[in-house]
């Protein structure tokens, strides 16, 4: 339930609604709208009419079902440009893409979500492809539940996460997080195995500099069929090579500053 008395109270909810819309959830109807952000549905329909009109929502494919708009996207390309990294950090993600051929990804935490700060795409079939500044789960990918078992405000963030099944895989107990995120501390990575998207499977371990501690994920997502347990050690081994490389070039970049306050290893 959002509460505020203030006179920014209505620019908070519109944003709260802005936020809904995820790659997991990129359209929505005024139903879905009200529950998730605990208003009711004129008030929501008034606040979604005012988006629109300023071109940050649209409507969807379905009657009565709204998505982002030009107006969003243009917002998110400005802000894309200033959170992808340099070119020694991309160079080092290229290379993992050639040498494994799947889909390389940098992250961080951003507001309770993983937001993507950037991306080198398999060239293979099969893959789920969504855009630098995406909002991802937490739980349920491979970077959030690295970033969450080394974060100082790991009980904090544990006791407010929403832990929606996207999956049947899912973990959506709390006990059974902490234990998976006891064992990420233990093996130094993470995996989803298919429990964001059927079907798809991820790895990540975490960008630490020594001096700034954590300031990222590294992780590398591809099919079940390509990423089985076997080649779990290798694809860890080879992404924390990567991420001790990386490390250096992201400890002082604007995007990683307030992570570098909020992270470190537990």
């Amino acid at each position: 339930m959002i509460r505020n008395s203030s006179g920014v109270q209505a620019v908070e909810r519109a944003l709260a609604i802005l936020r809904l819309f995820t790659p997991q959830c990129p359209e929505l109807d005024l139903a879905e709208v009200a529950k998730r952000v605990g208003l009711p549905k004129s008030t929501c329909h008034r606040l979604i009419r005012t988006l629109a009109h300023a071109g940050f929502v649209i409507e969807g494919d379905g009657y009565g079902r709204y998505r982002l708009g030009l107006a969003a996207a243009q917002l998110g390309d400005a802000a894309t440009a200033l959170l992808r990294p340099n070119e020694a950090v991309r160079a080092q993600m290229r290379d993992l893409n050639a040498r494994f051929e799947e889909t390389i990804g940098l992250t961080r935490l951003h507001g309770g979500k993983v937001l993507v700060l950037d991306r080198v795409e398999s060239p293979l079939p099969f893959r789920m492809d969504y855009g630098i500044g995406a909002l991802l789960p937490v739980h349920s990918t491979a970077s959030g539940k690295v970033l969450l078992a080394v974060s100082e405000d790991r009980d904090e963030l544990l006791r407010t996460l929403r832990l929606e099944a996207f999956t049947p895989h899912t973990i959506t107990d709390r006990a059974r997080l902490r234990a998976e995120l006891a064992r990420v501390r233990r093996d130094g990575y993470a995996v989803d195995r298919q429990e964001s998207y059927l079907g798809l499977v991820c790895l990540a371990v975490p960008v630490q500099d020594q001096v700034s501690g954590v300031v990222a994920a590294l992780g590398i997502s591809g099919p079940a069929a390509r990423l089985g347990p076997k080649r779990f050690p290798q694809l860890a081994a080879a992404l924390a090579r990567s991420a001790g490389r990386i490390a250096p070039h992201l400890a002082g970049t604007p995007a990683t500053v307030a992570a570098r306050r909020r992270l470190k290893i537990g």
